[in-house]
């Protein structure tokens, strides 16, 4: 196993790649590669270019690091390896595969809420990631939840009941959520919660803004309903 790090400075250039003693790579072909990437995303007020023209690889069993200040495109570069973020320059290919899209090949864990969907049980839950990628029938996926769970988090009599969730702090999940993005102003969206409905209401600049206000709602922990009454403006 060698470990290798990528530091970005930053306006997202890529300034240097360094690997610790290892195995010697070389030769083998690269797990991944991120070659000349570049990523840009839009704001209401411009176009950010998030990394410029940024070059790795990264091998089978490589611990790999990203390095940089907040805001250098560490997290926007994570995104479109996992194929959320088309590159406006340069490619990422995986096992030579270009990446055009998410797939059940790559695991993304969000830095923000539980994504546990609070209407499935702890078994449902289970279930459903080895469903959603195939790997396994409903059938098969269940008996494999049943068999992992206890061996996994000792909860073999609980796998009938449903994640906890605190509902009196939906509002504020949404809310902050809300405050984080650079998509709205958060002088004009009002967030109301009753256990987990919530309704939106205020004003956007437009449709998009408003589908992805929606979005976030249904994202924090223990919605079950939302409804959109935001008016594009």
């Amino acid at each position: 196993m060698s470990g290798t790090a990528a530091v970005l400075d930053s306006r997202g250039d890529s300034l240097s790649r360094e690997r610790e003693r290892g195995q010697d790579t070389a030769a083998a072909p690269a797990l991944l590669r991120v070659d000349n990437v570049s990523l840009e995303y839009r704001t209401p007020q411009r176009l950010v270019r998030a990394t410029h023209r940024v070059s790795f690889d990264v091998h089978a069993a490589d611990r790999f690091v990203l390095l940089g200040p907040s805001g250098c495109g560490k997290s926007t570069l994570l995104k479109a390896v996992a194929g959320f973020i088309p590159p406006v320059e340069g490619e990422i290919r995986i096992d030579g595969r270009r990446v055009a899209q998410p797939g059940p090949d790559r695991i993304v864990v969000f830095q923000e809420f539980d994504q546990l969907p609070p209407w499935k049980t702890v078994k449902q839950n289970v279930m459903f990631p080895l469903q959603a990628s195939r790997t396994l029938g409903k059938k098969e996926a269940a008996e494999q939840g049943v068999w992992r769970l206890p061996g996994i988090v000792g909860v073999t009599n609980l796998i009938t009941i449903r994640p906890t969730v605190d509902v009196s702090n939906i509002r504020d999940d949404i809310t902050h959520a809300l405050n984080r993005s650079w998509f709205f102003d958060p002088q004009t969206i009002e967030v109301r919660a009753e256990g987990g409905r919530v309704k939106l209401s205020g004003t956007v600049q437009s449709q998009h803004e408003r589908q992805i206000a929606a979005a976030t709602a249904w994202r924090a922990p223990g919605v079950t309903e939302v409804f959109n009454d935001l008016v594009v403006a």
